[in-house]
């Protein structure tokens, strides 16, 4: 299990779904915890069409609304207790019964204070002070002003091929004014500082530092 944190549009979603595409691309079997924080304050959460039969229903009084199909099923408890990634993973084991041993991997969106292994999605140091006054565990940290190109083999090579014309140039410029102080603060502690692209290199470390859950 291996969570990915990170502020609002920082790119974490993006990094999650590399992530998964290439655990995938290896043959894991990949499940996904997403926390919403939009939703903490007892909103109907976005997820959740407005006006929706369910969400009717749950007016109505209904604990439990699901919507179901040949295609698969959505569960949703309108009343949960659960507050943190630990409980929530109970409740994603209790969900998928005897299929929870054929799970690989489990990657958490979110969840920053969970006290499990972490990857920090950030755009600038700044972003990386706060994530790291507010979380532990991180054992990677993804770096970009620009993230949306986090793919394959692909976007990596994309990627490759704009910083080989100029990201490097800029990535110098800048650590020249300082960001190779503040990387260097990062790597002295023993956390690397990965681009988006490296997906692979990300999978890697993250396979050889995720947390092994109990499946009996």
């Amino acid at each position: 299990m291996i969570g990915i944190i990170g502020y609002q549009d920082a790119g974490k979603t993006t990094v999650a779904e590399a992530l998964i595409r290439m655990a995938s691309a290896r043959g894991l079997r990949v499940a996904l915890i997403k926390h919403d924080g939009h939703a903490d304050d007892g909103r109907t959460p976005s997820w959740e069409k407005p006006g929706s039969d369910t969400e009717r229903a749950a007016a109505a009084g209904a604990r439990w609304t699901m919507i179901a199909s040949r295609g698969g099923w959505l569960l949703h408890d309108w009343t949960a207790s659960e507050q943190d990634a630990e409980q929530w993973l109970g409740v994603l084991r209790r969900s998928v019964g005897h299929a929870w041993a054929e799970i690989d991997l489990i990657v958490v969106e979110g969840a920053k204070r969970s006290p499990f292994p972490k990857v920090a999605v950030v755009r600038n140091d700044a972003e990386w002070t706060r994530l790291a006054a507010a979380s532990r565990g991180v054992v990677a940290i993804v770096t970009s002003e620009d993230t949306r190109d986090c793919s394959g083999s692909g976007g990596r090579q994309a990627v490759g091929e704009r910083q080989a014309v100029g990201e490097r140039q800029a990535v110098g410029e800048r650590q020249a004014v300082g960001e190779r102080q503040a990387v260097g603060e990062r790597q002295a502690v023993g956390v690397p500082v990965l681009r988006p692209h490296e997906v692979q290199e990300l999978l890697n470390l993250v396979l050889a530092s995720a947390v092994t859950v109990v499946r009996d």
